[in-house]
């Protein structure tokens, strides 16, 4: 049998007991850049979800306003007739009862008064109403014809 050097024999021992006390911290060096990457997947993956569901609710508003509006379109351009003013029948209070009777007969009219303003007020409102609706339709419509 030959002889092997002691220098090579130290070597090969060093080399050897530096591979076997090294591997189980390159292990977990790997495990943690894999762990790092999937991790990152995941999150890359997540936000892409979240603007997916947004883009889809987006667009399920639009269609949803669009509708809305295609009805509204479909109604005849006339207003409703007007239903004639309320008057009341005269009123004379009953001999005897005196002027409480009067003092609410008077609060009844002002308050049919003030409800006829508030018909009045409410038409307004529903044609500035219509208004807005017919605009977010058309910027709706705008955006749709960038799109295509």
């Amino acid at each position: 049998m030959s002889a092997i050097n002691s220098q090579i024999n130290d070597s090969v021992t060093t080399t050897l007991a530096d591979v076997l006390g090294n591997a189980p911290a390159q292990a977990f060096g790997m495990l943690d850049t894999i762990m790092a990457e999937t991790v990152g997947m995941m999150m890359h993956n997540a936000v892409s979800a979240q603007q997916n569901a947004q883009m889809v609710g987006n667009a399920a508003v639009t269609a949803t306003c669009a509708k809305m509006l295609q009805v509204q379109t479909t109604v005849t351009s006339k207003s409703p007739p007007k239903p004639p003013p309320f008057s009341p029948p005269p009123f004379s209070p009953p001999s005897g009862l005196g002027n409480s009777v009067r003092q609410k007969g008077d609060v009844a009219k002002a308050a049919i008064q003030n409800l006829a303003a508030d018909l009045e007020a409410s038409s307004a409102e529903e044609k500035q109403a219509r208004a807005m609706l017919q605009e977010l339709a058309d910027v709706a419509k705008t955006d749709a014809d960038k799109g295509k």
